[in-house]
């Protein structure tokens, strides 16, 4: 590789310094080192950089000399890093007299991101015939979002990384066959150590020791945090995919320029932490920050209009399953206004329909009227999110979609003999060379749930690193899910079938499986009441028994000490109640979680709603009596009377 530019390095420590610049030289640049402040102003005077590297500890200080230089005549780039994260906040980091900051340690590829992203300004871009003809090298995202360029790399299979810069903000993600593999950012709320404190994983003083106790080591921050006994492997790797899947999302809400990459070598990345873009999707709808808040301003937007018959039977299938869905399932009209809609919809508190279909909703609408409106500005970042769900799901928010024709009447949409499953269902041909995201290019209309689990049903059946091994039996599985999901599809779609459907939803799972698990919950076989609970509830999600014993048996088996199964459970419960109010043993289960949490007077309203519910509840009564007494929170565990059924 041919030198691309000269890169000034001002480093203190030699065993650092070393590395570093065999690392920048091995890249291809020219690299001089400093160790001292004075050295290194002296000889930008004499040679001139175009970029340097500064650790803000260096003797002189780091901030001191990065302010001289920016002063001159011929400024340079400059990134700035430091082993300790005292005063860079965001907002103290936008105001350093810096390019960019990186905190220490840090992986290699991350440097040379930021290298690379800062001396390519006004360079030529590597030979387009490297990547696809339909796929341009560089664009600003106002004219080419983040979303359609994401579908774009996915479609064409893209290897590389995506650079995106504005102002100071820079963010590169790597992708390995179209998927985003990872990612770099220098915004320090997306920083590991920031999440890793935010996660609740390290106390912050523990992390700061850490840092400002480094030793100079090649080991990343990760490794020393396990070294040191602040945190597991497991743990760190869920943090490190949350980092990927943070610094992705926040692409949807970035602005500026971007360039494009193909063909880099992942040399210098020791782990690849591949994103699945359905479970992407899954992610950012419950990490949207205001998501009820811009629901409520979508819908109040759009609520005057009508609702075309056929425009309502495709948002259909987005409303929350239940009394209400059932009702609107019978009722549907070409005069249906989206008002109508959300005052049967006053039940639903779930922040994950509510985006699901307020987004489709707001685009489907939109794009029906004449003149369109323009969406508010603080939807913006939802209804971009929502692209990149018809990306994948293929549904379009075209008047007529492609998997749609035009009758003769009125021009109003009819559906074909389109099966959407055909890929999916042609696996029974394919036992090898199959990429495995095939099966997700499906147009499924089925409940967020129903595709949901299919889609975790898929995903388990088809493991990235099984690709191109799949045995006769996994192909006979991954059929029937097709076909299961197909059905569901065509119940949807097709009018005829509504009293069906109808006969479907008003069934339920048989009691008695439901019974046979509160007796092995009762025997103290908690691990079999679990399995069999959560396959009820798959089955049959708005069973409110199913989600409310579901809770119990694994508040049962985790207790307090498990924050995330605290929260799963005390959310099944929670959904128990909405689904049936008159639940007791669902609020019984609640008053239980918040005495063990602590929260006595939640503790005390569920314990009184229970017993209002049903008057004999022994072990709802037992608990008033104990948080009346100030006995103690907790739960007693077991006992004869606990399951008391209503």
């Amino acid at each position: 590789m041919t030198a691309q530019a000269s890169i000034l390095l001002v480093e203190g420590n030699r065993n650092l310094n070393a590395g570093l610049a065999r690392l920048l030289l091995d890249a291809g640049y020219e690299v001089e080192v400093a160790e001292r402040s004075a050295d290194a102003l002296e000889m930008f005077k004499s040679a001139g950089f175009k970029l340097v590297i500064i650790d803000y500890d260096i003797d002189g200080g780091g901030l001191v000399l990065a302010e001289t230089l920016k002063a001159s005549e011929t400024p340079p780039h400059i990134i700035l890093t430091s082993r300790v994260y005292r005063s860079f906040s965001d907002g103290a980091a936008k105001n350093l007299p810096v390019d960019t900051f990186i905190p220490q340690p840090f992986p290699h590829f991350e440097l040379l991101d930021q290298v690379h992203s800062l001396l390519s300004k006004g360079k030529l871009l590597p030979d387009p015939s490297r990547t696809s003809a339909n796929l341009p090298l560089r664009g600003e995202l106002d004219d080419f979002p983040f979303e359609s360029l994401l579908h774009k790399l996915f479609s064409s299979k893209f290897t590389g990384r995506l650079v995106m810069q504005h102002r100071k903000a820079s963010k590169v993600i790597y992708f390995l066959r179209g998927f985003p593999s990872s990612a770099t950012s220098n915004t320090h709320a997306e920083a590991l150590g920031t999440l890793l404190v935010n996660r609740g994983f390290v106390r912050n003083d523990d992390l700061t020791k850490l840092l400002e106790n480094m030793s100079e080591t090649s080991k990343t921050l990760g490794q020393q945090l396990i070294d040191a006994g602040l945190i597991t492997r497991e743990q760190l790797k869920q943090t490190l995919d949350e980092q990927v899947r943070e610094r992705v999302l926040a692409c949807f809400e970035m602005r500026g320029s971007w360039v494009l990459y193909p063909g880099d070598s992942f040399a210098f990345q020791q782990e690849h932490h591949i994103q699945n873009p359905i479970e992407l999707i899954f992610y950012g709808i419950s990490r949207f920050e205001e998501t009820n808040t811009l629901a409520e301003r979508i819908q109040e937007r759009v609520q005057h209009y009508a609702v075309p018959t056929r425009q309502f039977s495709r948002l259909l299938p987005y409303f929350p399953a239940g009394e209400n869905r059932k009702k609107l399932f019978l009722q549907i009209d070409g005069n249906t206004t989206v008002g109508e809609l959300l005052a049967s919809w006053q039940g639903e508190t779930s922040s994950f329909f509510r985006v699901i279909w307020s987004m489709h909703a707001a685009r489907l609408i939109f794009m029906s009227q004449s003149p369109m409106p323009s969406a508010p500005q603080p939807i913006e970042k939802l209804l971009s999110l929502g692209e990149y769900i018809g990306s994948f799901l293929n549904f379009r928010s075209d008047p007529v979609p492609q998997k749609f024709g035009t009758s003769s009447v009125a021009g109003v949409p009819t559906a074909q003999k389109v099966d959407p499953l055909q890929p999916l269902l042609d696996l029974e041909n394919k036992t090898q060379d199959m990429n495995h995201f095939e099966v997700f290019g499906l147009s499924v209309l089925a409940t967020p749930l129903e595709i949901r689990s299919a889609v975790e049903r898929l995903v388990k059946l088809l493991d990235p690193k099984l690709v191109g091994h799949l045995t006769p039996e996994k192909v006979r599985r991954v059929a029937k899910i097709g076909r299961w999901v197909k059905q569901a599809a065509s119940v949807l779609l097709d009018p005829d079938t509504r009293e069906e459907y109808r006969a479907t939803l008003s069934g339920g799972t048989d009691e008695s499986e439901i019974e046979q698990g509160i007796r092995l919950i009762k025997q103290r076989r908690l691990q079999e009441a679990r399995d069999l609970f959560e396959a009820i509830e798959r089955h049959s999600p708005s069973n409110s028994r199913a989600c409310a014993y579901l809770g119990r048996v694994l508040h049962l088996i985790h207790g307090p000490g498990d924050a995330r199964m605290m929260a799963r459970s005390e959310a099944l419960i929670h959904r128990a109640v909405m689904l049936d109010e008159g639940n007791s043993d669902a609020h019984y289960f609640l008053a239980d979680i918040y005495a063990d949490t602590g929260d006595e007077p939640q503790a005390q309203k569920h314990a009184h709603k229970a017993i209002e519910l049903n008057p004999t509840h022994e072990a709802a009564i037992a608990l008033r009596n104990r948080l009346g007494q100030g006995v103690g929170l907790g739960t007693v565990r077991i006992g004869p009377w606990l399951f008391k059924n209503k």
